[in-house]
């Protein structure tokens, strides 16, 4: 998650957003058996759309 949270602070986004979207990926990665690596792919993606980048 630190990564997760230092990957965030150069966007300026807020540790309850980057919480939010993990939670919401981290459930959908464990049913579709996805690796870690795929899912925090899939956070980073989230965070870059969330500020529009």
């Amino acid at each position: 998650m630190r990564g997760l949270f230092r990957f965030a602070r150069g966007f300026d986004l807020d540790g309850a957003i980057v919480r939010e979207i993990y939670e919401i990926v981290r459930q959908e990665a464990s049913a579709a058996g996805a690796s870690d690596d795929d899912r925090m792919d899939k956070v980073r993606k989230w965070m870059l759309a969330a500020v529009g980048a």
